[in-house]
């Protein structure tokens, strides 16, 4: 599917995919904390928030492969770096992030605001909620569990839960089985290019947040079904003005 899904003809939401880094939580902080942990131990020197946060979203190894160079990749992601490290060199510095973030995925990550109260309302309306992110499962796990914010969802999946990940609509698809959901019916919410992707691709709707990773020009041109400023606005358009 390649164009909006309209709202208008659409029927009522009946389970919706939440993305995790960028819509639920905001995590970047930490991320880049591991990333730099990695870098240290190899005697580089730390790379800038902004430069790192620019690429997250399409999985760890493209994160720590163009984090991994001495001054970082010049090439934006997802675009091939023709200059990247060797697979060896990717393969042990992914377990090494992998070892620090685990260490560190907790010190400042905290949900953005109103998305408690988005999810205790989600649950009241008894909607089926679940998440799909491009981090590990054990990582997506831990992060709700220690924010307290397991329970309104049905499911978790990771990018290691499916035989693919985002941008592939295959999660999507996968989970709304699961729900026993149309992906008609239902809803991807999320703040990157790979939710929108995959969204289109599986033939649902895409709402998009502003407060994660992505621009709000980058996310105009995207053309999504829905822009949400703040979690008040997204449930609006979830539930109906006034939801939370």
């Amino acid at each position: 599917m390649n164009r909006p899904v309209d709202p208008s003809i659409r029927p009522p939401i009946r389970g919706i995919i939440f993305d995790l880094d960028g819509t639920l939580v905001d995590s970047r902080r930490d991320i880049v904390s591991g990333v730099n942990r990695m870098r240290m131990e190899r005697g580089l020197p730390a790379l800038p928030e902004n430069w790192v946060a620019s690429h997250i979203g399409w999985g760890a190894r493209n994160l720590v492969a163009r984090c991994l160079l001495p001054r970082g990749s010049s090439t934006p992601s997802p675009l091939p770096d023709p200059h990247k490290p060797t697979d060896l060199e990717i393969d042990t510095a992914l377990s090494d992030f992998r070892r620090h973030y685990d260490d560190c995925l907790l010190e400042t990550t905290v949900p953005f605001p109103g998305i408690r109260e988005l999810l205790a309302e989600g649950m009241h309306r008894e909607v089926v909620m679940t998440v799909v992110s491009n981090k590990p499962e054990r990582f997506c796990r831990k992060i709700l569990a220690g924010l307290g914010l397991s329970d309104p969802f049905a499911w978790i999946a990771g990018s290691d839960t499916f035989a693919e990940k985002k941008p592939s609509p295959l999660p999507l698809l996968e989970m709304f089985k699961r729900m026993n959901v149309a992906p008609a019916e239902g809803v991807m919410t999320g703040d990157g290019s790979t939710d929108f992707d995959a969204a289109r691709s599986a033939g649902c709707p895409i709402f998009m947040v502003t407060w994660g990773l992505s621009s709000l020009e980058n996310i105009r041109k995207l053309n999504p079904d829905r822009i949400a400023a703040g979690a008040d606005q997204l449930a609006a358009f979830l539930w109906g003005p006034g939801s939370i």
